[in-house]
């Protein structure tokens, strides 16, 4: 797996290379939604989806598989995208649903969910005395944020979740943008999860381009899993290592890149 220093990359609104694959082949397109779809905001509810964003996939989920990969809970990203004809993926791909409404689990992760319970009530004692600090109960995780917390006090928060994690061997610490969650310790991902899509939607590596859009931390899980045999393009401004191929700035740079596609693919 190569990486990348993300400011280095091809603009994926400009390459003539990357258009040339998306013309030459089929495209199976995945997303996900903060900070990807929309800016990153204070508090997960206020991440509002626009209208040009919101017509763009609906164009192109009438021609090509699309898809998002969320770490929020399946009913909360579908919610907040309110695309009919679209595969969803919540809580980083434990639950799936497809555009026909058919639902599906990860299975055996419903047995988690009395630990992440337990340890969710845990977090919100361990982190009620950090200003700024709040818990989000999902399905399948336990997500500490802390965009609101002075940067003197993160290792505050950070040796809160670790206390808990440790009294609960089942479940592991994963991180993001101003956010650490708790999540079962089961190998799945945002890369395991797109290639389960891609299967469920009865395509193959050969049938189509997988490519999958996305900006935080987790989303190199799907960067990686693509590798040569996909496009990965990470939504960043940020001097960083990636595992993705090409990068798109912003969710304006989303935006037009989802109208550029649905001209190609329509």
């Amino acid at each position: 797996m190569t990486r990348s220093n993300a400011t280095t990359l091809p603009d994926a609104l400009t390459d003539a290379e990357l258009r040339g694959r998306l013309r030459a082949q089929p495209v199976a397109l995945f997303l996900d939604y903060d900070g990807t779809l929309t800016p990153i905001v204070a508090r997960p509810e206020l991440a509002v989806l626009d209208a040009r964003t919101r017509a763009a996939l609906q164009r192109l989920a009438a021609h090509t598989v699309v898809g998002v990969i969320s770490g929020r809970d399946l009913d909360d990203v579908r919610a907040m995208v309110g695309v009919d004809g679209l595969w969803y993926a919540g809580s980083h791909g434990f639950e799936i649903a497809w555009p026909d409404g058919t639902r599906i689990e990860l299975e055996g992760a419903a047995g988690s969910r009395p630990v992440l319970a337990a340890a969710a009530d845990e977090l919100d004692a361990a982190v009620a005395a950090i200003p700024g600090a709040w818990v989000e109960r999902k399905a399948y995780a336990d997500a500490v944020h802390f965009r609101q917390v002075d940067d003197a006090l993160i290792p505050e928060v950070e040796r809160a979740v670790d206390g808990v994690v440790e009294r609960h061997p089942g479940l592991r610490t994963t991180g993001g943008k101003r956010v650490l969650e708790l999540r079962p310790d089961v190998p799945w991902d945002k890369g395991r999860a797109l290639w389960a899509l891609v299967e469920q939607a009865g395509l193959s590596q050969d049938d189509a381009l997988a490519v999958f859009v996305g900006d935080d931390v987790t989303d190199e899980d799907a960067f990686a899993a693509l590798d040569a045999n996909g496009v990965g393009i990470v939504v960043t401004d940020d001097d960083r290592e990636t595992a993705a191929g090409y990068r798109l700035r912003d969710p304006a740079d989303v935006s037009a890149f989802l109208d550029d596609l649905a001209e190609l693919v329509t």
